[in-house]
């Protein structure tokens, strides 16, 4: 059965009861591959990325391993995200530092800018994220 299949068929059995965000099932399927995602997730998910929520780093990880616009996760992606968690990790860090450098605080990326939405604030910084993390792979550094 493909993700799709099932995703709907989770969805239907589920129609009794309390709704579920497509974020908290893709956050569910990524659990079956990889049982302490949550738990890692919410190490991340503290001060500068308080506010993010896991589906930043769920769009993130679809951003460097898979596909963004189907946001399914598989089992490989899965596994690529917690294979290469520390580089992940060290990139979200690294970001954070870097922008502070600049004066910038992550959350006031998000949740200060008055002409960007929240979700404009979160793709921008997907995609620095993946640039550094692209780049910081390739040679352990960083640079502008």
């Amino acid at each position: 059965m493909k993700q799709d299949d099932a995703l709907e068929m989770f969805v239907r059995f589920n129609s009794g009861g309390k709704p579920l965000r497509k974020s908290e099932i893709t956050m569910s399927i990524l659990e079956a591959y990889w049982p302490s995602a949550k738990t890692e997730f919410g190490k991340i998910l503290v001060d500068s990325y308080a506010n993010f929520g896991t589906d930043f780093i769920i769009r993130s990880a679809l951003m460097l391993y898979g596909d963004v616009v189907k946001s399914n996760i598989s089992k490989k992606i899965a596994e690529e995200l917690k294979n290469n968690w520390n580089a992940f990790k060290k990139a979200l860090k690294d970001l954070e530092r870097v922008l502070k450098g600049m004066k910038i605080e992550v959350n006031r990326t998000i949740n200060d800018v008055d002409f960007l939405s929240e979700y404009v604030g979160k793709n921008i910084l997907k995609s620095i994220v993946k640039i550094y993390y692209n780049n910081l792979r390739k040679d352990n550094s960083f640079k502008f």
